[in-house]
């Protein structure tokens, strides 16, 4: 019988852990990982194939006093991660609001946020337009795409301390008149 693959083909984010097996006991499995047609003189299969990158699996089954099997073929397309999120204005102190957008490299994702320092998660606000962070708070997303894993969570805290306050001019001043500490007030 034509060998059989326990992960159908397709795009994937994490590596993937592919079984090979057939319906025909006492069979013999050869197999490739190049894309080449296997034969007799390729690897024999005994154990799980870790698929880590893109390639492409063939297994053929033979056993005596039977015709060879079929060929199959699997191709697996490994994306990993997507991109962590970064912020477009660094985490620290400042005095005005900031406007602060989100992006992640790996192009189609899309990023969950979250503004009050909570891990995000699929039930976060979906990131659309720049955030405005006029008090102090901790910003943390993580972007999603299907067929790749999930980001890390990036995280940034602002502090927002708003202006200096107004200076103000008193009503009187004080003059220290001499060494013996007198002091003396007199109006403007």
């Amino acid at each position: 019988a034509t060998p059989t693959f326990s992960v159908a083909a397709g795009s994937y984010g994490p590596a993937q852990t592919v079984v090979i097996s057939t319906t025909t006991p006492g069979s013999t499995i050869y197999y490739t990982t190049n894309g080449l047609d296997p034969t007799t003189s390729s690897s024999v299969y005994s154990s799980a194939i870790t698929v880590s990158s893109t390639q492409t699996i063939k297994a053929l089954a033979t056993k005596a006093d039977f015709s060879n099997s079929a060929i199959a073929s699997a191709a697996y397309t490994i994306n990993g991660a997507v991109a962590t999120p970064t912020f477009s204005v660094a985490a620290g102190s400042y005095g005005p609001a900031q406007t602060v957008s989100i992006s992640s490299a790996t192009g189609g994702a899309t990023i969950y946020y979250s503004t009050d320092g909570s891990v995000p998660s699929a039930s976060s606000s979906i990131y659309s337009t720049p955030i405005i962070v006029s008090n102090t708070s901790t910003i943390k997303a993580y972007a999603v795409r299907s067929t790749y894993s999930d980001s890390s969570v990036a995280s940034a805290t602002y502090t927002i301390n708003g202006a200096v306050a107004t200076p103000t001019a008193s009503d009187r001043k004080s003059t220290r008149l001499n060494s013996s500490h007198e002091w003396i007030s007199r109006m403007p």
